[in-house]
């Protein structure tokens, strides 16, 4: 059963845009985003041609999103071997079982496989940097 399609108003001349076929525009680039394919409409009364995203591509891109934000809403895990930081209970690299991250504190110290970090002196020892200079 083919789609249906709705009409869309002429941005031209107010008339009525009639759908004409999906295009290809695997890569090329219109303005600035990259699209697979784009709907094609035809005004009936000036003949003015416009492009659109199409619907199937829109909903696709929308649960992207969705997915996308509910995997950065996941706690992160520090494997206590390797201090690698990431989304899975069990480090990928090691196999490790990982402990939760709470928020980071300013007195906590490295993670174990992680050097301690060193402050940036100014020249002869001096007083520390600042940040915008490290």
């Amino acid at each position: 059963m083919p789609e249906q399609h709705e009409s869309k108003k002429c941005l031209a001349c107010g008339g009525e845009a009639l759908y004409i076929q999906d295009v290809d525009l695997v890569d090329k680039r219109v303005l600035g985003v990259q699209w697979c394919q784009a709907a094609l409409y035809r005004c009936a009364s000036c003949g003015h041609i416009e492009l659109y995203q199409r619907q199937e591509d829109r909903e696709w891109q929308e649960r992207l999103e969705r997915q996308y934000q509910e995997y950065q809403a996941l706690p992160d895990y520090r494997c206590p071997l390797c201090g690698r930081v990431g989304k899975n209970q069990t480090c990928p690299h090691c196999a490790m079982l990982c402990t939760p991250v709470g928020p980071k504190r300013e007195d906590e110290p490295p993670p174990p496989g992680q050097p301690e970090k060193k402050k940036k002196r100014g020249l002869f020892g001096g007083k520390d940097k600042p940040d915008w200079e490290r």
